[in-house]
């Protein structure tokens, strides 16, 4: 009986040594695939940037500029009890301002008459009273002659203007800038492009111009402080590009020989 029991150990034993090993087998056959699977992966991706592919990126480009026209926004206002005589001495102000800033040497072509409004005032402390009617008149002169709006606004104030209600700078050339602006934003996504692939033959398959908000103007309060046009203060000019770069299969490269 002892002679049976050893018997059934050691084959039990045998039988146990023998499926590890087939187990450790069958772990080394699967790892051995495993291993030559992401070798030929890794083949594949080393060569899949040589064969057809597409990358998009993103250029952007931004340029500060310094304004070199401004418009200057002002206003008259008159009161009288009489309408009528309200309304005229508005006109003859701006008439007479018309003809200040034309010896000035501002053309009337650069002055726009925005706006003429007319209405009653009154006193409501005092039984609605009658106080007389406004009538203001807004207009906009535009120069090219930052250093001359000090003295533009002493010229309209000294003849009658009551407010000068904002300076608005712009850039005069604001297309051409754009345009050039563009151009950097291409040549940061051809870069960026070249710089992520190695190559510096990839193809333009699509081009989309992106929305970017870019300031156009700027509007301040009017201070003598501004007559230094450095304070002014620049404009950032933006623009945003997206591309689809190809590279041609060298398949395609060795057809076309």
């Amino acid at each position: 009986m002892k002679r049976f029991t050893i018997c059934m150990l050691a084959l039990m034993l045998v039988i146990t040594t023998l499926t590890v090993g087939l187990t450790n087998l069958s772990y080394s056959q699967e790892y051995t695939k495993a291993e030559d699977f992401f070798r030929q992966q890794e083949f594949s991706v080393e060569n899949r940037i040589d064969q057809d592919f597409s990358i998009s990126v993103i250029g952007e480009a931004t340029k500060s500029v310094q304004p070199d026209m401004a418009t200057i926004v002002a206003s008259i206002e008159t009161l009288d009890l009489n309408i009528q005589q309200s309304k005229n001495s508005n006109f003859q102000i701006f008439n007479e301002i018309l003809s200040q800033l034309e010896a000035a040497g501002i053309s009337k072509e650069n002055i726009v008459f925005d706006s003429f409004t007319s209405y009653p005032s009154y006193d409501y402390n005092n039984n609605k009273t009658l106080i007389g009617y406004h009538s203001i008149t807004t207009f906009t002169i535009e120069t090219n002659e930052l250093s001359s709006i000090s003295d533009i606004i002493g010229v309209i104030t000294q003849n009658g203007v009551t407010s000068i209600r904002n300076i608005n700078y712009k850039i005069s050339n604001l297309d051409e800038i754009y345009s050039e602006v563009l151009s950097m934003a291409l040549e940061n996504a051809k870069q960026k492009a070249e710089k992520i692939t190695g190559k510096d033959d990839l193809s333009i398959c699509c081009i989309n111009e992106e929305a970017v908000y870019s300031s156009t103007s700027m509007y301040k309060a009017y201070s003598e402080s501004l007559q230094d046009n450095s304070l002014i203060g620049k404009m950032d000019i933006k623009a945003k590009v997206c591309l689809l770069y190809t590279s041609p299969s060298p398949r395609d490269s060795t057809s076309s020989r």
